[in-house]
């Protein structure tokens, strides 16, 4: 597929991430493949990476966010979350209720009201923050289930900049796609 756009990519985490030692904020590689696995799509097309960094936002992380994005093909969009919204979002919601239901371990499952509330409130600014990096020719690409809402979170009219791409491994054996794309007089497409 060529992209007629720029590609922007929505992940929990950025492929960097911000953490405070020795009284100020240092930048490292975040764990986890997914930064290796988009490497050779980054060769061949720009755009832009939003997620969490891993800090607070401040005028020195925002700065080693971008000096790090320097001689990329793509830059950096922090998602600023609270102690109390990584705790329900990443490691309550998508950790405690969605894991284990998308790997069949229903019992497993703590259902915690708080954490759904968090977790709209999170996947609407991750959707937000793609809003402000993308353009209407962009594809946006959610990945994996901590962002199912993003594309029910902002507008999906004509007109509107998220044709997106949810991608999600269910029990490590099938990928399932939706492909949310808002053109005029088109309709929702998901195979």
């Amino acid at each position: 597929m060529k992209l007629e756009g720029r590609l922007i990519v929505v992940s929990n985490r950025l492929p960097v991430e911000i953490k405070h030692r020795g009284g100020g904020p240092r930048l490292s590689r975040s764990a986890g493949g997914l930064a290796t696995a988009l490497d050779s799509i980054w060769r061949f097309t720009h755009g832009s990476w939003v997620g969490w960094a891993g800090a607070a936002d401040s005028p020195k992380a925002n700065e080693l966010l971008k000096k790090a994005s320097r001689g990329r093909s793509y830059g950096f969009k922090p998602v600023p979350l609270s102690r109390e919204e990584i705790s329900k979002f990443y490691s309550g919601f998508a950790n405690e209720i969605i894991w284990p239901l998308f790997h069949d371990m229903p019992s497993r499952c703590n259902f915690d009201p708080e954490y759904w509330e968090v977790y709209q409130r999170v996947n609407r600014r991750f959707a937000q923050a793609a809003a402000e990096v993308a353009n209407d020719k962009d594809v946006i690409w959610a990945h994996d289930y901590h962002l199912m809402l993003m594309g029910l979170t902002q507008p999906l009219k004509a007109g509107d900049k998220f044709p997106m791409t949810l991608n999600f491994e269910k029990a490590g054996k099938k990928e399932v796609s939706v492909w949310v794309e808002n053109k005029p007089g088109e309709s929702t497409h998901q195979h």
